[in-house]
């Protein structure tokens, strides 16, 4: 208690505080916005892991948050909320009576921030960073149903629109995480928030820290699952939501098991909530059981998972809404030397990849011969190349690589804090 009071008023007593907000399960994203905190920590801005954790769960998720989180210069906060947005208030009003306060936010309900906003007169600056254009998802998706999942409350739900809106005019600075997403965004809301007002940072990831493309963890691996001697063809991600074109890339898998790799393998890296929906797919396409590896694989052991693959699938439907995203799996893939099967609807990523001359592209997503054109050249890529992909994404799209502009944006917020109490 004494450590913690001692801890209390040093951080009162400091003339900005930084707070990182995800507001979302962090088993999903864990590594993402992680990273993000270390990266601003290790570049000079303290910016502190703040977790609010529905206090029914909180005692099962908070020992295993704090572990994940223990790095140096990072601190982690998790709070139980017994009613959403009071837990937060009170604990950033009894530590920041003193000084100013920054919140970068993801996936958290605006009306809190901004009842927050009015409580901290005039301390507050948020950064609000919005993943994806959830009103061209929902369009996509009440389009496109899921056959084996319900989209009840997205068929139902309303509100979308004005949730951004209120988003946009609420917040201080925009992050999002593509190009195409800040036009879209300028577009709809023309004049509701200044183009200086918007930053955009990719998703970002994870550089492969412990080991570079190790061929014994590889090897070990495939052992180990059974892989020897086979083509693995990597999806990672969900198969819940239609635009992941899950049922595309078994259709792929299949193009390259006839015509390119008789010996390929369908490797299956989905949350353990979709594989019901993943098993109805396979059956539905006529995929054996002997073809494919269905499971789940936590952050920890992702990368070897992929280390092990020879291809990783990202087929994306050509909608506007894939153009406002930014894939966190394309992150994943390239970070552990793996050649991609993508398309050009992911995001600002496919300029990247087909002016660096990364991948071949997939022109038109719907074309067999535009998918066995691009995996036949895939298909021989080496190891040595491998390692160049490696090199390539810790030079252009890992989380360090937007370290200076991240803690810019940071920095100007806070410095507008202390203007407007000067």
């Amino acid at each position: 208690m004494l450590k913690w009071l001692k801890w209390k008023n040093k951080e009162c007593n400091s003339r900005v505080q930084w707070f990182y907000l995800p507001g979302s399960e962090y088993n999903s994203h864990f590594h993402i916005y992680y990273e993000w905190v270390r990266t601003a920590n290790d570049n000079g801005v303290p910016i502190q892991l703040l977790y609010i954790i529905p206090y029914s769960r909180y005692k099962e998720y908070r020992q295993e948050f704090i572990s994940r989180t223990r790095l140096p210069n990072v601190r982690a906060v998790v709070l139980p909320d017994f009613k959403y947005g009071r837990m937060l208030t009170m604990y950033l009003r009894y530590v920041t009576w003193n000084s100013s306060t920054v919140i970068h936010a993801r996936h958290f309900n605006i009306d809190a921030l901004k009842g927050l906003r009015v409580r901290m007169d005039g301390r507050l600056r948020i950064l609000y960073e919005l993943e994806g254009d959830i009103v061209s998802e929902v369009e996509f998706l009440r389009e496109n149903p899921n056959p084996y999942a319900s989209y009840e409350k997205i068929m139902t739900g309303n509100g979308y629109l004005d949730n951004q809106r209120s988003i946009v005019e609420n917040c201080d600075m925009l992050s999002l995480v593509s190009n195409g997403f800040k036009a879209v965004i300028e577009k709809r809301y023309d004049g509701l928030i200044a183009s200086d007002d918007i930053v955009v940072l990719p998703t970002g990831g994870k550089a492969y820290e412990n080991h570079k493309l190790d061929k014994s963890i590889r090897s070990q691996i495939r052992k180990e699952y059974g892989f020897t001697g086979k083509y693995i063809v990597n999806y990672t991600g969900n198969v819940f939501y239609t635009w992941s074109q899950f049922d595309r890339c078994l259709e792929a898998f299949l193009l390259i098991k006839k015509n390119i790799a008789v010996n390929s393998h369908f490797l299956a890296m989905v949350p353990e909530a979709g594989h019901e929906i993943a098993r109805k797919y396979f059956e539905e396409y006529s995929i054996a059981r002997e073809d494919y590896t269905l499971i789940e694989v936590d952050s920890k052991k992702l990368k070897d998972m992929l280390l092990a693959s020879d291809i990783g699938l990202l087929l994306r439907p050509e909608h506007i809404s894939m153009l406002c995203g930014s894939p966190g799996k394309f992150c994943d893939y390239v970070s552990s030397g793996l050649p991609v099967l993508m398309n050009t609807y992911a995001g600002d990523y496919s300029g990247m990849v087909l002016r660096d001359g990364l991948f071949p592209l997939v022109q038109d997503v719907n074309s067999d011969s535009d998918i066995l054109e691009c995996v036949n050249l895939l298909y021989k890529y080496s190891w040595e190349q491998r390692l160049g992909i490696v090199e390539w994404a810790e030079q252009k799209i890992m989380t360090r690589v937007y370290a200076d502009e991240y803690v810019s944006v940071l920095s100007k917020l806070a410095i507008s804090t202390n203007n407007s109490l000067a």
